[in-house]
């Protein structure tokens, strides 16, 4: 079997390299990343990868921040609206209520009306990302979804991620969602290969570095309009906050700055701010990747010889093999050898493994 290695850019900032992912032979993407400059999290990576044999495909949903008071403060703030760039939504009492709520009535339109099946907790993942995400309480769960569609039935697996904060009046939290979907009944033996492509998505530093830069001027903004409205209260009201929204609609960052001119004229900047970040990300990045494909399972870890970082990819192959340009060859003939002319390019990859 043959992954490639894809490298998504982003139109929004001049081209530039995003993220690069790995995609199975004859394997298509749709899809990219989206700038959502009137909320907080300013940008999503939204695509989707199908196997046009079988139907089966992979999609990332969304990552989005919410905030909720009770009804009585919030008498002008419809559920849905955009609150200082958090979607006004209630936190949901089970992961279920909250596709239901966030990405039902967008991206999984198709699940509307659905047979919810089971949910499971990703416990090992779960515990993975507390480590990180100190200051909230995060849940991860697998929920299963069975529907028809086009005369067929099908399968739909939701990987969701929501943090909570403690809700001292106003009540604070987050998601992040990605979903696989195969035809009935092909679902479970399809999830380690759909997983793989959805875990080698990478961001590249550059990108990061942007996004970094975008989130940290949009809450200097709000910060600004808020002085702007009444210095002596810092923190908007209801009334006030739907004001300064309707005023700001249209706008992207300080001085209308699209994110691509941003980088051109800040660059070098933005990029020294991120360093520290993305240097102190990268490895719990790598342990909530492995631990998310443990709790998967049908998938192992392998070293990538050319730069010593780590590749997810399905278990139960004889022999795997990367080059230098990152594309993979995975066989189940131990003797399969792509590199025997030309070792420079192609190496073998050997089973990652942690602790002594």
């Amino acid at each position: 079997m043959k992954f490639n290695k894809e490298t998504i850019l982003d139109p929004e900032v001049i081209n530039i390299e995003g993220a690069t992912m790995l995609l199975p032979e004859g394997w298509k993407r749709e899809g990219g990343f989206v700038w959502m400059p009137e909320f907080s999290t300013q940008a999503n990576l939204l695509m989707r990868v199908s196997d046009p044999n079988t139907g089966a495909s992979g999609q990332t949903l969304l990552t989005q921040n919410f905030v909720w008071t009770p009804p009585s403060s919030f008498s002008s703030m419809q559920p849905g609206s955009n609150y200082l760039g958090s979607m006004v939504l209630p936190p949901p009492r089970h992961p279920a209520e909250c596709v239901q709520m966030a990405l039902v009535p967008g991206p999984l339109q198709h699940l509307r009306g659905a047979q919810f099946m089971w949910a499971a907790n990703l416990q090992g993942y779960t515990a993975e990302l507390s480590r990180a995400v100190t200051h909230m309480t995060v849940q991860a769960t697998r929920l299963r979804y069975a529907f028809e569609w086009d005369g067929r039935g099908w399968e739909e697996d939701v990987y969701l991620t929501v943090a909570f904060s403690p809700p001292y009046g106003v009540a604070k939290w987050w998601c992040t969602a990605w979903s696989l979907r195969a035809p009935a009944g092909e679902l479970d033996q399809m999830t380690p290969l759909l997983a793989v492509v959805m875990l080698s998505v990478r961001s590249i530093f550059d990108w990061s570095a942007m996004l970094d830069y975008a989130q940290i001027e949009y809450q200097l903004n709000i910060q600004r309009q808020q002085t702007g409205i009444n210095p002596q209260q810092p923190v908007m009201n209801p009334v006030q906050a739907a004001q300064y929204q309707k005023q700001r609609r249209g706008m992207i960052w300080a001085n209308t700055q699209t994110p691509g001119s941003m980088w051109i004229a800040r660059k070098d900047e933005i990029r020294s701010k991120h360093r520290p970040t993305w240097d102190a990300r990268l490895p719990a990045s790598e342990r909530e990747r492995i631990a998310l494909s443990q709790t998967i399972g049908g998938i192992e870890t392998y070293n990538n010889p050319f730069d010593s970082s780590r590749v997810q990819l399905p278990s139960g192959y004889s022999a795997y093999w990367i080059s230098k340009e990152g594309q993979i060859i995975t066989s189940n003939d131990a003797a399969f050898d792509p590199g025997a002319d030309d070792r420079e390019k192609w190496r073998r990859m050997t089973r990652y493994t942690s602790g002594p």
